[in-house]
């Protein structure tokens, strides 16, 4: 996540003009691996969620920053979508269909759900009882749930859909957001639930099928690939979407409105296209340069993870909530899987790379705990803006020496922290001394075998200590402890 010319406690903006430019705030399967200190011996990987430890399935632990968040119990392979958007009305008809299984026996499971209203749900082939809080939607089948045993949750539900207030972000709303003439979805850290009944983790990687129905001249923008158009029986149109890749729900969208298509081209196998509002007159601007930004970045991380990557540019006037969240929504970008999302002011040469850089960095390879790890998630998103820059040592000292008396160790932040300069101006810094540490080369090596060993799964910050270690041929756990655990930062690295 982006933020221009604005900070909150949910973002960090301020930065030396030499440096990273101002910014701001995730296995084949979904994962989840413990996260010990920095200190703790360099581990072998995370031990994903449904791997046998000692002759059972071990399920997901609870986050430190949102532990209300997700059922631990819940595994999701997928989520089919089928959504039907009134976009002057502002109402939304969905069917969500849900693949999953459970990692311990139960008589039922809870997904997160807020603000809209539950008329029916069926486990397989059954109707189920359910029971509906502020915040979980609890589903009792009539069978008990056993480990492994795949099984489908169908739920129809309905309502006005309104974003939501999250703490992480000093009470910016996030969610989906509805304006008079289109709406958008921005759900980082806790949104998602706003508009579909969700694992609400990023621990829970899935795929997704998401349909949406929008009457015309409406179109409608979701996650992954266009897999079709449809007409609808009322003269508007069905976009069926597709992301066959798994994905952390909190970058799952749903863009509708008036836009239209820049299409650029296939580089080397992925396909390039943008969104903007019609008749923006926009020609691209610097998203025409995605495809060479890609490239550079993948002489770091390796070989692009998504078969799509583009644009999709929303206008202020879908902003819904308070004067803060529309402050802060009018100059944010989030990195939506295989597809970025910005707002009109947002589109900088900076925004865009940092926003490129979380296509490996947070979306192929997602978080575990948000207290321990957005630092690596956020933090080179923010340092890879200065990659193949000028005056990168004496940008890197002029953040250095703005956080060093009000520094916040980034493997531990609050929820409050998260996306503050404890994880980006910070969390630069680590691989900034990291890269000094080792040299170039072995960093570039570093990086490229973390994304690739941890592509389409979670990680967690000692599975980055354990690669650094083994890539290097040296015992880093004393550098990263320096940098992540310790009250006050280590000397500059020169």
């Amino acid at each position: 996540m982006v933020v221009v010319g604005l900070v909150l406690a949910g973002c960090s903006s301020t930065t030396a003009s030499s440096g990273p430019s101002p910014t701001s705030g995730p296995s084949a399967t979904s994962g989840a691996g413990t996260n010990p200190p920095a200190t703790a011996p360099p581990a072998t990987g995370s031990v994903p969620p449904g791997t046998v430890v000692d002759g059972s399935r071990r399920a997901a632990p609870v986050d430190r920053a949102f532990p209300e968040l997700g059922d631990p119990n819940l595994d999701v392979s997928h989520y089919d979508l089928a959504l039907t958007y009134d976009v002057t009305g502002k109402t939304l008809q969905g069917r969500a269909r849900i693949e999953a299984t459970v990692f311990a026996a139960s008589d039922s499971v809870s997904f997160d759900l807020r603000g809209l209203e539950v008329r029916a749900v069926r486990v397989d082939a059954d109707e189920a009882e359910y029971r509906v809080t502020d915040r979980k939607l609890v589903v009792t089948p009539t069978a008990r749930l056993r480990p492994s045993q795949p099984f489908r949750v169908e739920v129809t539900y309905g309502g006005t859909p309104r974003p939501v207030p999250t703490d992480a972000l000093d009470g910016v709303e996030v969610g989906w957001h509805a304006g008079p003439d289109g709406s958008f979805v921005l759900a980082e850290p806790e949104g998602a639930s706003t508009w579909f009944p969700v694992n609400n983790h990023p621990r829970d990687k899935a795929t997704y099928s998401i349909d949406v129905t929008v009457p015309a001249p409406y179109v409608a923008i979701a996650s992954g690939r266009l897999a079709g158009r449809d007409d609808a029986t009322d003269g508007g149109h069905t976009y069926r979407w597709v992301m066959d890749r798994p994905m952390a729900n909190y970058l799952a969208t749903v863009v509708t409105g008036r836009f239209e298509e820049q299409r650029m081209g296939t580089h080397d196998g992925v396909v390039y296209s943008n969104w903007v509002p019609e008749g923006s007159g926009g020609e691209g601007g610097p998203f025409l340069a995605l495809d060479v930004d890609v490239q550079r970045l993948e002489t770091v991380l390796g070989p692009y993870p998504f078969s799509t990557y583009g644009a999709v540019v929303y206008p202020t006037s879908f902003i819904t909530g308070s004067a803060r969240t529309k402050r802060f929504l009018s100059g944010v970008a989030l990195e939506a899987q295989g597809r970025s999302l910005y707002a009109e002011a947002a589109a900088s040469g900076a925004t865009v790379v940092h926003e490129t850089a979380h296509q490996w960095m947070g979306d192929s390879v997602s978080l575990t705990d948000w207290s321990n790890d957005i630092w690596w998630i956020e933090g080179f998103a923010r340092y890879s803006e200065s990659i193949g820059g000028t005056g990168r040592a004496a940008g890197f000292r002029a953040d250095y020496d703005e956080v060093r008396d009000k520094w916040i160790p980034p493997a531990h932040l609050a929820r409050s922290e998260l996306f503050s300069y404890g994880s980006y101006t910070e969390g630069s810094l680590v691989f900034y001394a990291l890269e000094q540490e080792v040299g170039r080369e072995t960093f570039d090596r570093i990086l490229a075998t973390f994304t690739d060993r941890y592509r389409d799964a979670n990680a967690t910050t000692n599975d980055l200590v354990a690669v650094a270690s083994e890539v290097s041929g040296r015992d880093l756990r004393s550098f990263f402890a320096g940098w992540l655990e310790a009250p006050t930062p280590p000397p500059f690295p020169t």
